[in-house]
């Protein structure tokens, strides 16, 4: 797998290889740059994995959702996302920055990680299909520098599939 810092600029898409299952790559060409996997076709349990690592993601709560994210085989929290009501939210790293996720428009099939100066750093936008899930990710050149870039597109994946479910 390529690192993200490598395709700043370049156009990715996540797409879902088969049919009726619950596993995207995010791809650069054909190339794989990520992986997400749901373990249960109606659980909330995803196991990630990029070049900077793997990860588990975990959805819990339903007034006040979060995101639990951990190092895979952790049983400690690397990050928390907390959403709002419509969806948006706030990624937060233990020890480390914080992240805004937002909606770009009125119908919600793209949204975006900000910094908290409202900073653009990554795009998510869901193509539409009867069939598949899929999508494009478009990385903003002053977010070749964030560590956290791999992350922030897994997660926004995993939200936009959960809001779209």
């Amino acid at each position: 797998m390529r690192y993200f810092r490598e395709v700043v600029g370049q156009e990715l898409m996540w797409v879902q290889p088969k049919r009726l299952t619950r596993r995207y790559e995010l791809r650069v060409g054909e190339d794989v740059l990520a992986t997400l996997q749901w373990q249960e076709m109606f659980g909330s349990l995803a196991v990630a994995e990029s070049a900077d690592g793997q990860w588990t993601l975990k959805r819990s709560g339903f007034l006040r959702a979060r995101v639990t994210i951990r190092v895979a085989g952790s049983d400690c929290d690397s990050a928390v996302f907390v959403a709002g009501w419509w969806g948006n939210g706030i990624l937060e790293f233990l020890g480390g920055p914080r992240f805004i996720w937002k909606p770009l428009n009125f119908w919600r099939s793209e949204w975006a990680w900000t910094g908290v100066d409202g900073a653009l750093l990554l795009r998510v936008k869901r193509k539409f299909t009867w069939t598949k899930v899929e999508g494009r990710v478009q990385i903003e050149p002053t977010a070749g520098s964030v560590p956290q870039l791999s992350l922030l597109a897994i997660l926004g994946w995993y939200l936009v599939v959960i809001l779209s479910s």
